[in-house]
């Protein structure tokens, strides 16, 4: 991306031609749907809404590498004197919706902002050392304070590291630095297991259901994520065996105090409460300390062996549940969470001692509400 930020910054000097269109989010993602070097708005693409007054760009699959102003960035850097300063434009080398990986371009007319996310964890610590305001965005440009949106990724566990014991660090690849070391209750096994066949990508974590869990020492981020009320929690889970209960007995990810009428929140797979179930579901503490518990209204049953892609979203007072891409319907609940001073668990609920028996790859936490069309293309990019 540096080589485009370089290329824009000559055109600028040579040419002072257009930047392109003020309020336009251009998106390196080529649109099918495209039939004409115009573009389109990328209505089919699954992008994050915009707010109001804004809009996207996409270039069609024929067009979106073009250095004519045809391309993803809407400048002629053919018009240069010296000929265009790229053969091609540059693009992220995944370059799908569906991951989040890819470049925008925004303009106000005079200044301009490129962003990305990084897609190794190796490089993920520039997104929070660049001068921008996304820690959890590599932004490059003239303006670092143009992009319309937040990514939104507050913490990503993709579990793929593949060795280490108890102690050792699993990578949060937000750009937030949340990363999670590996723990074993007891002190005297081997805590959670690596596995690198069977996974959805790369390898995963297989947690025993006895005493296995991953530990995030820093949960100040979630606490506020959660008690601001917009959040979203995906996950891949593949449970070995279920424990019986309510669902905070199989804890997927938890930030949780203890028993009793402490802060907490616990989202997890089982029973309904007081009523209901199997299902996922989600508990949290409200500020009066009253415990409040949201059971996906869509009732169905887990098989071990079997790996399901779960998620919560809360906007507002408004609960959404979704298993494999599509929604388990919506919960309605205005009680505020109590703020949280705790670590964030992975496979383990204080609230009941429980621990998953399972396995868990690519957990995220985002600090906004995932639309629907965006958690279905994560999962079909994963599934």
């Amino acid at each position: 991306m540096k080589n485009l930020d370089q290329a824009i910054s000559l055109y600028e000097e040579d040419t002072g031609g257009s930047l392109g269109t003020a309020s336009t989010v251009y998106v390196s993602v080529p649109d099918p749907a495209a039939t004409s070097s115009a573009g389109t708005n990328c209505a089919s693409l699954g992008l994050p809404s915009l707010p109001s007054g804004w809009s996207y760009h996409c270039a069609g699959t024929q067009w979106y590498r073009n250095v004519d102003g045809t391309g993803w960035v809407p400048l002629d850097f053919s018009s240069a004197s010296y000929g265009s300063p790229l053969g091609s434009l540059p693009v992220d080398p995944l370059n799908a919706t569906s991951s989040g990986l890819y470049y925008t371009y925004v303009t106000n007319g005079s200044q301009y902002e490129l962003t990305a996310v990084m897609e190794s964890a190796k490089f993920a610590a520039q997104e929070a050392d660049d001068g921008g305001v996304d820690p959890a965005m590599y932004e490059e440009g003239t303006n670092l304070a143009l992009s319309p949106f937040v990514h939104g990724m507050v913490g990503y566990w993709a579990f793929n590291e593949g060795s280490g014991g108890v102690g050792a660090t699993t990578v949060d690849s937000s750009g937030f630095g949340n990363s999670g070391t590996l723990q074993d209750a007891t002190s005297t096994g081997t805590g959670p297991t690596w596995i690198a066949s069977g996974c959805i990508e790369g390898d995963c974590l297989s947690f025993d259901g006895a005493d296995d869990y991953v530990n995030i020492a820093n949960g100040n981020i979630y606490s506020t994520t959660v008690v601001n009320g917009t959040f979203t929690v995906v996950a891949w889970v593949n449970f070995t065996a279920i424990n019986p209960g309510s669902f905070w007995n199989n804890p997927i990810a938890a930030q949780d105090q203890g028993f009793g009428n402490v802060p907490k929140w616990i989202f997890g797979y089982g029973n309904g409460y007081p009523s209901g179930g199997p299902g996922t579901g989600f508990l949290f503490t409200g500020s009066n300390m009253n415990p409040y518990f949201i059971n996906s209204p869509t009732m169905w049953t887990a098989t071990p062996g079997t790996w399901y892609f779960i998620a919560v979203t809360r906007s507002g007072s408004t609960f959404t549940f979704y298993r494999n891409g599509a929604s388990d319907g919506s919960v309605t609940n205005s009680n505020i969470p109590a703020s949280i001073s705790h670590a964030v668990t992975f496979g383990f609920s204080e609230a009941g001692s429980s621990y998953l028996n399972g396995m868990e790859d690519d957990m995220r936490i985002y600090n906004r509400v995932l639309s629907a069309s965006e958690i279905q293309a994560i999962y079909n990019a994963e599934k």
